[in-house]
This record gives C-alpha cells, structure tokens and sequence, in this order.
C-alpha cells in the first residue's frame, strides 16, 4: 500500500486544482448573476426597489408600533406619507420641466445657432467642408430612405406607462413589507440551529436596516440642501426657473460621477437658450460645478464618516454595470447596494476581505 502524496495536486501555472475548481465555480456563478440581472430586470428591479425602501422605512414604522399602533397601521401612514412628499416635490417643478420639454426640439436648433454664433472664427473652415461635402454628394447616386422614428413624446409615455408599472409593484410590496414587520426575520431565527447563529442573523439584520436608513436619509438632505443651494445660485445669477434647475441637480446626485455631469451639461444648455453672451453661457454651469464639487469633496465626506465610504473604483464599476443593466434604476440603487453588501461582508467571517477592498483608501 502506497502513501497519499502530501503535495497539492497541481493546477494551472502551480496553483493549486482546488483553487483553480473554487475561483473557476466563482467565476460561472458570477456570470449566471450578471445575466440574471439582466433577463430578469423586469422581476428583479421593483422587489430590490422594496426592499432598499423597507430597510430606509421600517425603522419609522417600528417608532410609530411603540405608540401602540398596528403595524398595517404604521406601514399604511409611513408609505402614504412619503407618497405625499414624492407628489409635492413632483409637482412643484412639473410645469417648468413640462415647458421645457414641449420646446427641445426647438431650443437644440436655438442652442446650436447661438454657439455658433459664439465661434464664428471656424464658420469659414466649416462652410469649406460642407462644400467639398456637396461636391461629393452631386457624383453619387444613391437612394435616401426616410426611416421614421418614436417621437419624443411617444418615447416619454412609453417610459412613463414602464415607470408607473414599476411604481405600482414597489408600492403593494413594499406596504406588506412594512406591514409584516419582523415576522419573517422571527421566522428566520426559529430556523437557525444553533443561538450564536441566531444573535449573528437579527445582529445582521438590525445593522444593515440601521446603516441604509441612515444612509439613505444622510444623502436625502445632502441631496436636498444641494438642490436648494443651487436654485438659490441659479436665482442669483437671473437663470430662469431656478427651482427646476435645483431639483434636476439634488436628483441627479444620488447617481454619482454621471449624475453631476449631466446636471452641469443640461444647465449650460439651459444657459445658452437664456442668455445672449459667452460670458453668460458660461456661468451658470461654472456655478453649479463649483458648488457640487464642494458637496463632493466636502460635505458628503464629512457627514457619512469612515464606514460607509466607498472606493471611487467600486462604485463607478456599480454604477457602469447596473446602468447597464437596469438603466437610470440600476445607476440610482448602484450605491445603496454597494452600502448593503458591505454591512453584510463586515458582519459575515469569510466575507470580510471583500468588504475591506469596496472600502476607500484612507485619506493621507
């Protein structure tokens, strides 16, 4: 009879087979996730909605359950309440975006001929292209076929029609998870074998609900005061509908990195239609640069702390891949997940490496 040969057995480039078959599982498991996220984002997109929302909430109904009310009760208030607050911001700037939106297509042409009026030292080196491009055009003989495309209208109702559907779901399921309360984590604990897994398990769920609401609400005000600076700023400088423009900002932060970009871009577009100078044009989008950049690198900082910062590489990956998969969604809860997932691998054992590379680099 022969020994076992101690030694691993070897795999590829000398690492070790079993870590080749454990980084390999990981891998497929890895990519049926991503293509699940995707085939299912009709299914998946409201229920993540849910949940990020009860975690946020249930603390509010759970105050509102030691004044003796039910929970169907306390869930029925917190969800109509902030239903309410949704409809009042909404309707605060749904003139103003409705009247902006009826003029695009015009105000594109508008901006392109006031920009081009701006930079009329290159009007030469374009007209001279344009006629070369004539030349061309005059030798060839080919057919121009007119396809016609989803108007802009038609392209909002049908997002809208999609956003309403999505909003129905998150709202009925959202209602049972609050009004449920803590009955399915009871029912977890009773499952759990040993105690020690039951204290991690409610240890786990009470930190990852405390950590989101706090989170979720610190960058609501965040949010909120920055909309508010920038409508002030905007009012200052004679930028017309300033609220519009601090509301479009502060929503447009929860996505980061892209949000701000946008924000600025449709500001200066703005400015262009309002304005008759390039002095003027410029301002207003230097403006509302100048004040997110200080939120940015500033305020956000500041009030979230050390524990629930995240490496800039991480989240510009989340944002990049559920943008990709659920669109404008996917970018709003990139970082909120992120937040979730890090409460769990710092509570969890062999998930705590993880969570330490989604941390940020400490500052010098």
């Amino acid at each position: 009879m022969t020994a076992k040969d101690p030694r691993p057995e070897a795999g590829l480039w000398g690492v070790p087979a079993a870590r080749v078959r454990s980084v390999s599982l990981w891998l497929i498991a890895l990519l049926l996730a991503f293509h699940t996220l995707v085939a299912a984002s009709s299914l998946i997109i409201p229920i993540h909605l849910a949940i990020l929302a009860n975690l946020a909430l249930s603390p509010v109904v759970r105050g509102l359950g030691r004044a003796r009310l039910p929970p169907p009760v306390s869930a029925a208030i917190v969800l109509t309440a902030t239903l309410l607050l949704f409809v009042l911001l909404a309707s605060a700037i749904a003139t103003p975006a409705s009247e902006w939106v009826a003029r695009a297509p015009a105000s594109l042409a508008e901006i392109e001929g006031k920009l081009r009026a701006a930079t009329r030292p290159l009007e030469e080196v374009s007209r001279a292209t344009q006629s070369v491009e004539d030349l061309v055009e005059i030798e060839r003989d080919t057919t121009s076929v007119k396809v016609r495309t989803p108007g802009l209208l038609w392209t909002l109702l049908t997002g809208t029609q999609s956003l309403v559907a999505y909003g129905a779901v998150v709202i009925v399921l959202l209602y049972f998870l609050l009004s449920g309360g803590d009955g399915f984590l009871r029912k977890l604990v009773t499952v759990l074998p040993s105690l020690s897994d039951k204290k991690r398990a409610v240890e786990i769920a009470r930190r990852t609900e405390r950590e989101i609401s706090r989170y979720l609400f610190t960058v609501s005000v965040i949010n909120l005061s920055l909309g508010l600076t920038v409508a002030a700023a905007m009012a200052l400088i004679g930028m017309p509908n300033p609220l519009l423009w601090g509301a479009l900002v502060g929503a447009l932060n929860f996505v980061p990195f892209l949000g701000p970009v946008v924000g600025v871009t449709l500001i200066g577009g703005a400015a262009v239609l309002s304005f008759d100078s390039l002095e003027a044009y410029l301002l207003p989008p230097a403006v509302a640069a100048g004040i997110t950049a200080l939120e940015g690198l500033l305020v956000t900082p500041a009030l979230l702390g050390r524990r629930l910062t995240l490496s800039p590489v991480v989240v510009f990956l989340s944002v990049l891949v559920l943008s990709w998969a659920w669109g404008v969604i996917g970018a709003l809860v990139a970082v909120p997940s992120l937040v979730m997932i890090k409460i769990a691998c710092a509570e969890v054992e062999p998930l705590r490496p993880i969570g330490l590379l989604m941390e940020a680099e400490p500052r010098a």
